[in-house]
């Protein structure tokens, strides 16, 4: 079986080497090695948030992110030929007749996986405003500029005004929603603005225009598909796929961002593994519990959807026993179900949240209720003995 890969993001990635364990004769079509997430997105921006860059040690932080990113891409390098994958550099175009076309070269396929990411939507604004690029800004930090604003709240927008204020720039954030996040719960992302106010970030909400001339574009993404790929169309130019991310032409898949469906790292890998089990006929029961993360100060962090008749109930990580420094606004959130006590969603804001985020899908995932979270023995004394103390205040 051949099977060609268009990208080698997260989920590109995933797809082949799940596919050549598989014992398919995989490959991979990408001009950028780790894509968006790698080279501009994930991995660099939260390398600086965790080392809490300044103007003093910005340079030497992505000096090292480039070596992270060169390790990283040599790592790929090595586990794709390990597993006979073949890699080919070039922008790929496709015509629905099973080949994949590269400048001169033909790759054909018995199924394709299109894996091409997403771009950024950078709003059309008028002449007077000056558009920059966040991440080649922060490339040369003797030229930030005294302010920005930055249009758009969500991850992106909170995580690059945070690695700015740090730096020394005015910020101010825009958001047309009535709160930051808008897909987060409202309480916690309430209290994540206010957090971040305190640090000297502005916000205006209920608003798309510009506070000053300098303005960054974090208003979402949108979808990058590759050249020739219009016959994937359904009449409203959509690109529908079935539940195993299959397009209207049975043997040609699409995963990750240029879906559309969503924007994250981690969402294109299960993808990746849930479209490679399809092709070889494997029935897996796949999470469909995807967590969300914002890696500011503190994370806010979310797995599930509360239902209209669900209980919730509240912890604040500062009334735990043992102090872990945690911001005052920190707090833990779940909802669950009155008639069978299951838990449906998790919300936390907190400095692990990030972390403790895995243990609420695994959660989830098992269906658990309350009662039964509240037996589960958390390491002590540990931020996540929280999901215990909460369970305890749902008892009967």
């Amino acid at each position: 079986m051949e099977i060609a890969v268009i990208g080698c993001g997260p989920g590109g990635y995933a797809a082949a080497i799940e596919a050549a364990l598989r014992g398919a004769e995989v490959t991979v079509i990408s001009n950028e090695l780790g894509g968006e997430c790698l080279n501009r997105g994930c991995i660099p921006t939260k390398l600086i948030l965790k080392k809490k860059a300044n103007r003093a040690t910005l340079e030497k932080i992505i000096e090292q992110f480039n070596d992270i990113t060169e390790q990283t891409k040599q790592g790929m390098y090595y586990n794709l030929k390990k597993h006979k994958v073949k890699l080919i550099n070039g922008i790929a175009s496709i015509d629905g007749t099973g080949t994949v076309f590269v400048d001169e070269q033909r790759i054909f396929y018995d199924y394709l996986i299109i894996a091409t990411g997403s771009k950024a939507n950078v709003v059309d604004l008028p002449p007077k405003y000056n558009v920059i690029d966040c991440f080649e800004l922060l490339k040369t930090p003797d030229k930030l500029p005294p302010e920005v604003c930055i249009l758009g709240a969500g991850a992106v927008g909170l995580e690059f005004a945070e690695i700015l204020n740090n730096l020394g720039v005015k910020v101010t954030v825009s958001e047309q929603a009535d709160e930051i996040i808008p897909s987060a719960d409202v309480e916690l992302a309430r209290r994540l603005r206010i957090t971040m106010q305190e640090c000297g970030i502005g916000f205006s909400l209920h608003n798309t225009v510009p506070t000053c001339k300098n303005v960054i574009c974090c208003c979402g993404r949108i979808p990058v598909l590759p050249f020739g790929a219009e016959f994937l169309y359904d009449n409203k130019k959509r690109l529908p796929l079935n539940e195993n991310f299959k397009t209207i032409i049975p043997n040609i898949y699409a995963i990750g961002d240029c879906t559309g469906k969503s924007f994250e790292a981690a969402f294109a890998v299960n993808q990746a593994q849930r479209v490679v089990d399809d092709i070889f006929s494997i029935e897996n029961n796949h999470s469909y519990e995807i967590a969300h993360c914002i890696y500011t100060s503190p994370n806010l962090a979310w797995v599930g959807t509360a239902g209209n008749s669900d209980l919730t109930v509240r912890y604040s990580l500062n009334e735990m026993l043992y102090n872990f420094d945690e911001a005052e606004s920190a707090m833990m959130k779940i909802t669950y179900d009155p008639a069978s006590r299951r838990i449906t969603s998790v919300h936390i804001l907190s400095k692990q949240a990030d972390t403790l985020i895995s243990t609420a899908q695994m959660i989830l995932r098992q269906n658990m209720t309350v009662d039964e979270m509240r037996t589960v023995c958390f390491p002590h004394p540990t931020v996540s003995e929280a999901f215990r103390e909460i369970a305890m205040r749902a008892v009967k």
